[in-house]
């Protein structure tokens, strides 16, 4: 019987490789708070999402904390 269900979940995982508990798309939050640091340029923001962008993780800039 042992046999029989680890069999059965070998199969389901096999034919549902969807099926999961976590949600495993990440993203990020680029917190944008050059104003409050009275920042002349965004140079250090801008890598920061061109990184983001590189290496494909999807992303959103804010500047609210």
């Amino acid at each position: 019987m042992k046999t029989f269900y680890l069999l059965l979940v070998m199969v389901i995982g096999l034919a549902y490789p969807n099926l999961s508990a976590q949600d495993l798309q990440k993203s990020i939050a680029v917190l944008d708070l050059t104003a409050r640091n009275s920042e002349s340029n965004d140079a250090r923001l801008f890598s920061a999402e061109h990184m983001a962008k590189v290496t494909g993780i999807s992303f959103v800039r804010t500047d609210d904390i």
